[in-house]
């Protein structure tokens, strides 16, 4: 972190000021130290990222997949043609129906940002952004990738004790994360204080027009397998039909099937894989009516 992000920041538990101690800084950064309010909470800073909150078990699976991200040994990695960046910004359209260069110059929070897909997009084109998840290896890992990015910040907390002042941010994002919390609604009504009066906040949640009976009734059981071995079995499973996604005949027919069964449907494994976790490893599921 730098020390321009306690502008931003509070105690999550009293909503006291925080000030800075026993800091190791490298340049511009704090590596390590500890934030500390008047009430004497104090939460440290690790590898760059400030700690407000232990880690929580229903996001294990993710943990998982973002610690195997480059893939299993002597299976497929990410396919080369895959162009992720346009992926991604075609998702925060879809998602926001926002451009990404229209946010220059504002303060964004990803809530929920996982790896960082969407935190290096934003920050890319010109906002002061903030990722902010409960997930320290997605976390340490967008550091390594990103963290030299002077408008980036990086920091862990629950959404239920957000570390952050009221009116902080000019846009919020949650997407694919509030359905994975054990309270959605509470979770929001955490994020909407955090705007600035006619700031905009943008969330995406599992739709209920998704009837995906088959996963319904698997889930029960997937969601009880140690993620290791949920992981290995995404590989298995959704290796399986993979080949057949190329035939060009079969690949609208097939992703129709697929789709019944929600599995996923990318051409690239890895994709499928993180899909496959994604649906079957989360502990809690939640969809929504518009």
């Amino acid at each position: 972190m730098r020390t321009s992000l306690l502008e931003l920041l509070e105690c999550p538990l009293c909503h006291l000021e925080l000030t800075l101690a026993s800091a190791t800084m490298e340049g511009d950064r704090v590596r390590s130290g500890e934030l500390t309010c008047r009430n004497e909470h104090r939460f440290p800073i690790h590898e760059y990222v400030p700690v407000f909150a232990g880690n929580e078990r229903y996001v294990e699976a993710f943990s998982t997949l973002r610690e195997n991200r480059r893939g299993v040994p002597n299976l497929p990695s990410r396919s080369p043609e895959l162009d992720v960046r346009a992926l991604t910004r075609d998702e925060f359209w879809r998602q926001t129906q926002i451009q990404p260069e229209d946010l220059r110059g504002r303060t964004v929070l990803d809530a929920g940002c996982g790896g960082g897909r969407f935190v290096e997009l934003l920050s890319g084109h010109g906002a002061r952004v903030v990722g902010m998840d409960v997930d320290l290896v997605g976390l340490h890992q967008a550091n390594a990738a990103l963290g030299g990015r002077a408008n980036l910040e990086l920091v862990q907390a629950n959404l239920y004790h957000l570390p952050f002042r009221p009116g902080a941010f000019d846009f919020i994002l949650s997407v694919g994360v509030l359905h994975h919390t054990p309270d959605p609604r509470a979770a929001f009504l955490e994020l909407v204080p955090l705007l600035e009066q006619g700031g905009r906040i943008a969330i995406w949640v599992y739709p209920k027009s998704q009837t995906t009976p088959l996963s319904d009734m698997l889930r029960p059981l997937t969601t009880r397998i140690p993620p290791r071995q949920l992981l290995w079995l995404g590989w298995i499973v959704t290796a399986s039909y993979g080949s057949l996604l190329r035939i060009a005949r079969l690949k609208h027919k097939l992703r129709s099937l697929l789709y019944r069964a929600r599995l996923p449907w990318h051409e690239d494994i890895e994709w499928r894989v993180h899909s496959f976790v994604d649906w079957y490893g989360a502990r809690y599921q939640f969809k929504y009516s518009p």
